[in-house]
Formats: structure tokens, sequence, C-alpha cells
């Protein structure tokens, strides 16, 4: 197959499209959409057999993670296997099965017996690593952030110091690295490496964009420290299904967009829910950390003098975090937040209807409903 365009292409990031919202593109009416559009393909392509096997296969995952984890030595054996004990929502690997096993159905090469064979362990593989980063990347968050809940139990920098949470994010970080070594698929390893370097640049963006309020500087750190990950990571199982360079495009904008709108519904979240339905801390955690996110900055539409000397100063004066808090409720900044996320979900379908019918692809458009229900 001929290379696909740059990694680092700049189109791959955000553009002017990403940061426009279409005025029909409330939060109400693209869930009716989305709704529609899941009963219409449910009607032609039912997921029940798909999600079976995907279910199979995050069986399979959650036993192999765990070896792939297993280390000698204690302390960095139980900080390795801390967040892997209890299941997280899984959604990341579960969108690389999906969008893996929906792409290869265009691979006529292939029989359904060879794919099996050959393509569901690369799957796998693929899945289980974008799990390793995944929580590699919350274990190193949590150390900056100085958190001290994740996933409803405390966060392991809280558990065992931040020295020894270090060292196993570090850890899951290698072991991700062999698997994509294993999986000799040289544009999905250069895929997925540029996602570990994405984080990092994501990570500093946010610590240095503390005072800013600028929205595309905001998207950015949304795209490289969530969006990346999942874009990259359905972009490469594409790959690795033999899928036209067509389908493997949709899958990156599917991931990208998906990526995008879970941050924003995770901002809004962040305003509207407790620490026990996030399992990590809310109710104005990220202002009170000093970052600016999606519902402070439709704020600041609405209260542009006052949101700047409290954005400015990082919510840092006593009575900030109040005063942020009620300019976001007056401002209606919320709804504003879950309509823009509304516009990523459907471009996300948009990509998504790209692919041929398949009950993956069902199964692949209820899950961005469930996603979307989840802002409720």
């Amino acid at each position: 197959m001929p290379k696909l365009i740059s990694i680092e292409d700049e189109n791959r990031i955000i553009t002017s499209n990403d940061l426009n919202m279409n005025t029909g593109d409330s939060y109400a009416s693209t869930l009716e959409f989305i709704s529609e559009q899941t009963r219409q393909q449910q009607a032609h392509q039912p997921s029940s057999s798909a999600m079976k096997t995907i279910d199979n296969d995050l069986n399979t995952i959650a036993n192999d993670v765990l070896s792939t984890v297993k280390c000698d030595h204690p302390v960095l054996d139980t900080a390795a296997k801390y967040f892997f004990k209890t299941t997280g929502k899984r959604f990341r690997p579960m969108l690389v099965l999906l969008v893996g096993r929906a792409a290869s159905t265009e691979n006529k090469e292939l029989s359904e017996e060879d794919k099996e064979q050959r393509l569901v362990t690369k799957y796998r593989k693929l899945a289980e690593t974008t799990e390793l980063i995944h929580v590699a990347s919350l274990i190193h968050d949590d150390i900056i952030d100085d958190a001290d809940m994740r996933r409803g139990v405390p966060s392991l920098n809280a558990s065992m110091g931040n020295k020894v949470a270090v060292l196993a994010g570090d850890f899951l970080l290698g072991r991700a690295s062999l698997n994509l070594a294993r999986l000799g698929h040289i544009e999905a390893v250069e895929a997925i490496s540029t996602v570990i370097e994405h984080l990092a640049h994501g990570e500093i963006l946010q610590m240095a964009g503390k005072g800013k309020y600028d929205f595309d500087y905001y998207m950015k750190t949304i795209f490289f420290k969530t969006s990346s990950l999942i874009a990259y990571s359905c972009l490469s199982s594409a790959l690795m299904s033999g899928a036209s360079v067509k389908t493997i495009e949709a899958a990156f904008k599917f991931g990208k967009h998906i990526g995008i709108a879970y941050q924003l519904t995770d901002d809004s979240l962040d305003f509207t829910q407790t620490q026990n339905f996030l399992g990590k801390p809310s109710g104005g955690a990220d202002i009170k950390l000093g970052l600016t996110t999606g519902p402070v900055l439709f704020a600041l539409k609405t209260y542009p003098d006052a949101m700047k000397q409290l954005i400015e100063r990082k919510f840092s004066h006593e009575g900030d975090i109040e005063k942020t808090i009620e300019y976001v409720q007056k401002s209606n900044a919320v709804s504003m937040t879950k309509d823009f996320a509304a516009s990523h979900f459907r471009k996300a379908v948009d990509a998504l209807m790209e692919f041929e019918p398949s009950p993956f692809r069902t199964a692949m458009m209820q899950m961005v409903e469930k996603i979307m229900v989840r802002n409720n």
C-alpha cells in the first residue's frame, strides 16, 4: 500500500472546520438524528452477533493485559496492574476492535476464516496497546494534577507515591512499545508512536495554557491529550485490515471527532456530575487546577470582562471558583459545550457512513449514541 498522508500533516490536528459549529447541530437534534440512524442500521444489519464477538475479544484482551504487565518485582507488578484490576469503560479498545472488523469487510482477498486467524490477533494486540498507553497517560496525569481519585479508587500516586507511579507509567509505555514492535506493521507502529509524543505535547500545552483563553489552543490541547490516541488507533486498525485508503481516512476522521466530542463531553460533565459518576474529581475540578475548558470559554463569550480576569489569574483568588461556576451556569455554557460536542458527534457519524454496511458498523453507531447519551 502507498504511504498515506504524513503523520505530521497539520491537517490531521485541528483545522478551521473543527472549530465550526453548524446552527442545526444542537445536542437534542443530533441525538435524535443519531438514534434514528442507529434504528435504521439495526433493522438491516443487527449488531447482536458483532457485540458478542467484540465482548469475546475484550475478555481475551483483559487476560492478555495482566500477562503483559506482569513483572518479577512485587512493587512494580502491583503498580503496573493497579488500574487493570478494575475494568474501566474500555471504549478505546472496543473502538479499535470494531473499526478493524468493520474495515475488514471490504477485504475480499481473505476468507472469513483467514481474517479470524490473520487479523484478529493483530486487532487485539493493538487494542491492548491502546489501553496500556491510555492507562499510562492517566497515571502521569494524576501525578501532575496531584489527583487523589481515579476510576473510583485512590489514584496510584496517592496509594503508592509519585516515584512508584512515574515508574509504573513508564513501565506500561515500555510494554506498549514492545507490543507495537510485535505488530509487524510499519505504518501502524509509526502512527501509535506518534501518539506517545502527542500525549506529552498535550500535557505541556495544558500546563502552559493556564491563564489563556484561546479556543484554538484549547482544541489543540484536546487533540493531543485525548483525540490523537483514538484517531491514530482507529487508523492503525483500518490499516491492518487491508481496507482502501478512503476507509482508512474515514477511520481516522471517525476517531478524531469521537475523541474531540468525548473530551468536550467530559469537560461539560465536570460542572454537572459527581465524583462517583465520573470516577475522578469533579465539581469544577478543572478550574481548581487553573485549567480553561470549554464551558469556561463559552461563558467568556457572555461575560468577557469578568471571565478574562478570572482566567488570567487562573482562578487563584478566594471565591474565584464559585464565581466561575456561577458565570458558567448563568451563561448556559454547559449546554453550548454539549452542542459543540454534538457537531463533532455528527462529523464522526459522517465518517462512519464511509464504511461498508455491516453489523460492526451498526455497533459503532450504537457506541456513538451511548457516548453521547452519557452527556445527560
